[in-house]
């Protein structure tokens, strides 16, 4: 449906700069503006949860023909599986299981388009693990027993033997023997006697090994002394005999250092009487993996010869660094002075390290004495000064200077101290905000010929990052910046109606920190005005509060279509101003057929349209 009318042409009026800037910002136009397209999550269904399965479906509609990552998060660790086959009902299918077990489950489907996470399931689930009896018989030589298992109903349980560490049989429990359930036994001859045994079920439906029996007789130890520096005592696996035991250091979940504990061990009293040699020591240095700070340590004993467990932990516990501390007394282009301590180091010297902007600009040690009134009231560590000159710093710029003391437990380099010297702020002005236009100035002295970035938040969330680049004219008369060019000149977001506060931050060009410039509130009114809808057409006038002498487009839909030509309220209305407008259809309609006319007022600002009446004629 067209619209005529003799103003349907909008008027050509002279554009302010701030104008065009809007109006490249909407060159698509009104319908586009109604047209926005917005991203659909991705969505998802859970069919079955229970007995160990996990069943359902997800979709993306965005992108409906790709597949879908769906995030499964088993008590607390994640993985990722793809649901790619199509059903009939057109949604992805996926399934997973978890083992043996009470599990908490999360599943969350990922956006095809975004990557962004839609969490559609979490709850318990419970896997019952295969039950039965398992026994050694013929002298070590053979194993016997049944199996069952409640998620495998009218199954039979597949059997897993292992000799020493090593697959020895498969087998599947399926057999009657003797006064065993019938059907669910099995028997496994040929096993060498004095070995270790270990004997699995295979879990249905996750297909995880359960173990069933084992012969394997764990490592065992003592801890003899277990300090920040030092780790010593022994270990022994009778399954080994005369063998010794790898042992390792285990500190925040990482190994950092393993030994073969087959060192003399003359701690212990009567230790080769219990395990047949005093050769069962070992002793760990740890204190270079303990850095400043708590942390988790553990003994763990390597298994050998067993599929049954790989390590078996002989001791754990927390221990701590002091992290060494410290503050400046002075802090420039030439000098950095200040004092540090470390708990651990008495009143030992400590490594001082100064870098400015990243780089090592020079080293020294605390040797200098000081009033020990400088650190906190009870610190138990002695305070010493430490004075170093730097070379090749500039007395103009900004720089950041960091301070590192050496930790005298660990040898780690730690961050003590950090300022950054001869950095002016950025500043600015926020000098205008309204439904069209956000405006003002933002300098920084450190760099005075480059535009500074303004960052532009309303109602508290960030909508806007621009550049001060702009020349608002007599900026330097007025404020002494060096240059008219750092005004910034900011169309307002398209999609803000009524009443907003909005802040603007200059963002410092050496350290990127946000320095507020000022904060302002505008209120977009709507356009208001009188429709007056006839079958033949439409007339009336529109007027936008926030922009008086605006023209403002008025937008048709018939039956929910738009028109594709829009019409200018721009003819003059008695005691009104020129601001009426007259369409007529054209065609027009035929015979008595009704339709719906709705007429919008799109906001002079922002674009956005405003339902102001409908009417079926």
């Amino acid at each position: 449906m067209l619209w005529s009318s003799k103003s349907a042409q909008p008027s050509l009026r002279k554009a302010t700069r701030r104008q065009r800037a809007k109006a490249a910002r909407h060159q698509h136009g009104l319908q586009a503006l109604e047209q926005r397209t917005l991203l659909t999550a991705a969505s998802g269904y859970t069919e079955i949860f229970a007995n160990g399965v996990i069943s359902g479906w997800v979709s993306d509609p965005d992108s409906p023909t790709a597949a879908v990552t769906v995030r499964v998060t088993v008590d607390g660790i994640s993985r990722n599986i793809t649901a790619s086959t199509v059903r009939v009902d057109g949604k992805l299918q996926f399934s997973d299981t978890v083992g043996p077990g009470t599990h908490t489950v999360s599943l969350a489907a990922l956006d095809v388009q975004t990557g962004g996470a839609t969490v559609f399931k979490t709850g318990t689930i419970t896997n019952a693990a295969p039950v039965g009896g398992v026994v050694m018989v013929n002298g070590g030589t053979g194993v016997t027993g049944y199996v069952t298992d409640a998620n495998a109903t009218g199954q039979v349980v597949q059997m897993q033997v292992y000799q020493n560490g090593e697959l020895f049989s498969t087998v599947t429990a399926n057999a009657t023997i003797g006064a065993l359930p019938a059907g669910h036994a099995f028997n496994v001859t040929g096993l060498t006697a004095g070995s270790v045994v270990d004997v699995f079920a295979i879990d249905a439906p996750s297909g995880k090994k359960w173990l069933m029996l084992s012969n394997d007789r764990a490592s065992r130890g003592g801890i003899e002394n277990f300090t920040a520096t030092n780790v010593k005592g022994w270990v022994w696996d009778p399954d080994l005999g005369t063998d010794p035991v790898s042992v390792s250091v285990v500190v925040d979940g990482v190994i950092v250092a393993t030994q073969t504990a087959n060192a003399n061990d003359t701690t212990t009293p009567n230790l080769a009487t219990l395990t047949g040699t005093a050769n069962r020591g070992f002793n760990f240095d740890i204190s270079s993996f303990v850095g400043p700070g708590t942390h988790a340590v553990q003994v763990v004993a390597t298994e050998t010869g067993t599929a049954a467990r790989a390590y078996t932990v002989l001791q754990g516990k927390y221990v701590s660094n002091a992290a060494p501390v410290g503050n400046f007394f002075l802090v420039n282009n030439t000098v950095v002075a200040g004092w540090a301590a470390d708990v651990e180091s008495g009143n030992n010297p400590i490594t001082i390290t100064v870098k400015v902007d990243g780089v090592t600009n020079a080293t020294t040690t605390t040797n200098i004495p000081i009033s020990q009134a400088v650190k906190p009231m009870g610190a138990t560590y002695t305070a010493k000064g430490y004075a170093v000159g730097l070379t090749g710093v500039s007395g103009t710029a900004p720089h950041f200077v960091q301070v590192f003391a050496t930790d005298s437990f660990s040898g780690k380099v730690t961050l003590i101290n950090q300022q950054i010297i001869q950095n002016h702020a950025a500043t600015g002005q926020f000098l205008v905000a309204r439904p069209d236009v956000i405006s003002g100035w933002a300098f920084d002295a450190d760099t005075p010929n480059t535009p500074t970035t303004v960052k532009v938040y309303v109602d508290g969330r960030l909508e806007a990052t621009a550049t001060a680049g702009y020349v608002h004219a007599g900026l330097n008369a007025t404020f002494h910046l060096g240059s008219d060019a750092h005004g910034f000149d900011i169309p307002t977001p398209t999609e803000l109606a009524g009443t907003h506060t909005v802040s603007v931050y200059a963002v410092d060009s050496f350290d990127g920190a946000l320095h507020l410039i000022g904060t302002r509130s505008f209120t977009n009114h709507a356009p208001y005005g009188v429709v007056q809808i006839l079958r033949t057409g439409i007339s009336g006038y529109a007027i936008d509060p926030d922009a008086p002498n605006a023209t403002i487009q008025v937008v048709i839909r018939v039956d929910g279509v738009t028109s594709s030509v829009a019409l200018s309220a721009d003819r003059p209305v008695a005691g009104i101003g020129n601001h009426g407008f007259v369409g007529a259809f054209n065609p027009g309609f035929a015979g008595t057929t009704p339709h719906t006319i709705s007429v919008y007022f799109a906001d002079a600002a922002s674009g956005v349209t405003t339902l102001i009446s409908t009417k079926v004629v």
